[in-house]
């Protein structure tokens, strides 16, 4: 009766020992799996953008890294009035003012939409009040004169656009020729003009 008491007592005794082992070993291996899933803490401070936010990040006006280098055309830089780089279809070009860097870049259609809001912003550089030269001046002058030239001949606006036009081609694009010819277009139009006024009725 000793004896079997002796062999019960041991066989608990194992089974006990085997129980402990089996607990410990799951839950080194619980915590073993639980560190593999779970980053360290300070890993959340650096954790990258979810997708979604890198997908939307460039329609907030954020500057864009060309795709290609083949995309990107013009001076290295951003358009300071969209803050996106050039384009093949959309090359930024200098002002020509006394900006500097990015500043002194932009796309001609963005200065054309500025220009539309503020009737200065034609001519002049709204941050440095300097007069723009070069392309911008030229490319600027064109596309207003593209805006009124359907209209009268004898309309104002359209008469002061055309000889700030001549200007530009002139002063900035050396084409004389082409200056000359609507300096000539203009002066034959206000001659009429003054004629039509001094002319009794």
């Amino acid at each position: 009766m000793k004896r079997t008491s002796l062999s019960t007592r041991q066989l608990f005794k194992g089974a006990a020992a085997e129980l402990n082992e089996s607990v410990a070993r799951a839950t080194v291996g619980h915590d073993d799996a639980a560190a593999a899933v779970r980053p360290p803490m300070f890993a959340y401070s650096f954790s990258p953008a979810p997708p979604r936010a890198i997908a939307v990040a460039p329609l907030t006006g954020i500057s864009r890294e060309p795709s290609s280098e083949s995309e990107s055309t013009g001076p290295a830089g951003t358009c300071w009035v969209c803050c996106e780089g050039g384009r093949s279809f959309q090359p930024l070009i200098p002002m020509g003012c006394a900006c500097r860097g990015s500043a002194g870049l932009a796309h001609l259609h963005c200065l054309v939409e500025a220009a539309l809001h503020n009737v200065e912003s034609w001519t002049t550089c709204h941050v440095c009040r300097q007069e723009f030269t070069g392309e911008a001046d030229v490319g600027l002058a064109r596309a207003r004169w593209e805006r009124v030239r359907g209209r009268p001949e004898e309309d104002e606006e359209r008469l002061f656009v055309a000889n700030n036009l001549a200007v530009s081609l002139k002063e900035s694009a050396g084409d004389n020729a082409g200056a000359l010819r609507l300096m000539r277009e203009v002066l034959a139009v206000r001659r009429r003009m003054g004629e039509d006024h001094t002319r009794p009725h």
